[in-house]
């Protein structure tokens, strides 16, 4: 699936959302002006990524991680400093990526290498 095709997918109707100023992205209802000002910027990193290992700093709930990783990222890692966001991107993409809750002030970027 390309990326414009598999993007088109993210941005579904505002059905379940609390009103029409919302979209979901991978079943997660957020503000429609962030979801696609955020998906500009990982469409735009997304075509680099196949074959290689990504970190997002910053990966909030994570549905960034699963777009490097469909886009064939070889290992993905999400950091943010949301104890909450870490768990959210846990339940929904740990098939994905690997999560660390750690702000991106104090980075500790061995935390983000695994050996493979």
């Amino acid at each position: 699936m390309s990326l414009t095709t598999s993007a088109a997918l993210w941005l579904t109707s505002s059905a379940g959302c609390p009103d029409a100023t919302t979209t979901k992205i991978l079943s997660v209802c957020i503000p429609t002006a962030f979801a696609l000002n955020h998906l500009k910027f990982y469409r735009f990193a997304a075509q680099f990524v196949r074959g290689k290992r990504v970190g997002d700093f910053g990966c909030g709930s994570g549905y960034g991680c699963k777009i490097f990783s469909d886009e064939g990222a070889v290992a993905v890692r999400g950091a943010d400093a949301s104890k909450e966001a870490i768990d959210f991107a846990r339940q929904r993409y740990s098939s994905v990526a690997d999560f660390t809750v750690q702000s991106i002030t104090a980075l500790d970027a061995s935390r983000m290498i695994r050996s493979t």
